[in-house]
């Protein structure tokens, strides 16, 4: 079994990072981010550093989109991480494609490889929302995976509550006998909103993880804005704290939240 699964099984929560991309377009960053993983790996690696004294133990590569035209950037995502701890758990991470092709198996199989090659602790998927690309990710990871564990992270529809083109006892049922190791939530506009579905997640019997953002944006002239700041974030999270087993932050959380999480959630 894998170091991951064995620490999930010492009955104690544990601490993953916050935001990437919210966090690098905070410094003035835009565009392809995954880029800076091979231009400015310093501030990729800074950030993840950050994370870590804020109390992380599990941090996530910076490759969200490295897929594709930007494939290059996966091993200088993972070395980014490893610069910044020998001792966290690092995840690779892959992002949803969103839109559907006949080669979305090859693109999600030719970036996890890369990121296995190299040494990455387990594989998230990232904002899932669609259960056709679900059935994609099933039928293509876990032939590659050889015991390393295999994380699904989704972000249901609001109004519905489950995936775009499924009903959520489809979703459930597809997902009951496969071989994941861990299953949970990210992006949705706050921790409270992830609370019923994550839920229902519990009846899949595996680890759950909870990353929600920091509430729904506004756009200034200048910046997003996120409205749940890192005390009442962790206040909302406490909701949650008998559900999920991993906790973090994803869209315009901060190395703030994640100490707030630390003190309050995992420490407490």
């Amino acid at each position: 079994m894998s170091k991951l699964l064995l620490k999930l099984k010492e009955n104690r929560p544990l601490l993953a990072d916050g935001a990437m991309g919210t966090e690098l377009l905070a410094r003035g960053f835009s565009g392809n981010l995954c880029s800076l993983n091979l231009n400015n790996p310093e501030i990729i690696t800074e950030i993840h550093r950050n994370y870590i004294q804020a109390g992380a133990e599990i941090i996530y590569t910076n490759s969200f989109s490295s897929y594709d035209e930007n494939l290059n950037t996966n091993k200088a995502a993972v070395d980014c991480a490893r610069q910044a701890s020998s001792e966290a758990f690092i995840l690779g991470c892959l992002g949803s494609r969103g839109v559907i092709s006949p080669y979305s198996a090859d693109s999600y199989k030719a970036q996890a490889n890369i990121l296995l090659n190299n040494g990455v602790s387990g594989l998230v998927v990232e904002t899932i929302t669609n259960f056709d690309e679900l059935k994609v990710i099933m039928n293509t990871l876990p032939e590659l995976m050889n015991e390393i564990p295999l994380i699904l992270s989704f972000s249901p529809q609001p109004k519905t509550n489950t995936l775009l083109n499924t009903t959520h006892e489809d979703f459930l049922s597809f997902l009951k006998d496969s071989p994941i190791s861990v299953v949970g939530v990210n992006c949705v506009t706050g921790p409270l909103q992830a609370t019923t579905f994550l839920k229902s997640l519990q009846s899949l019997n595996r680890p759950l993880l909870l990353k929600p953002n920091a509430g729904l944006p506004k756009k200034s002239a200048t910046n997003w804005h996120y409205p749940i700041d890192a005390i009442e974030f962790c206040k909302q999270m406490g909701v949650n704290r008998e559900l999920a087993h991993i906790f973090g932050g994803c869209c315009g959380t901060t190395p703030a939240y994640i100490a707030e999480l630390s003190k309050n959630i995992i420490k407490s």
